[in-house]
């Protein structure tokens, strides 16, 4: 669930990374990301949504392995993005002869 909010924020451009994304007005994704926050917590914290599903409740040191596998494993893209963008700058970029 947590990726899922993370690809949110990564797929909103294919070009442009999330810190230059993040400023485009969208209505929608806060209101998108809210929910899907307040889902997540209900399920992790409130303890009739752990019984529901069966779930045994996370310590903080499994919440922030939580949150560090969901960034390493939407984070690549937005390393792919910015490496992909240098590159084209810089090819755009040279002197032709």
């Amino acid at each position: 669930m947590l990726s899922n909010i993370f690809l949110t924020l990564v797929n909103r451009s294919f070009e442009h990374t999330i810190a230059q994304t993040i400023f485009y007005k969208n209505r929608m994704i806060p209101i998108i990301l809210g929910i899907a926050t307040l889902i997540l917590c209900a399920v992790l914290f409130i303890p009739w949504f752990n019984e529901l599903f069966k779930l045994e409740p996370l310590r903080w040191p499994e919440i922030g392995l939580c949150v560090l596998t969901a960034g390493i494993s939407t984070g690549w893209f937005e390393v792919w993005k910015f490496v992909r963008s240098v590159a084209i700058n810089r090819r755009n970029t040279r002197p032709t002869a």
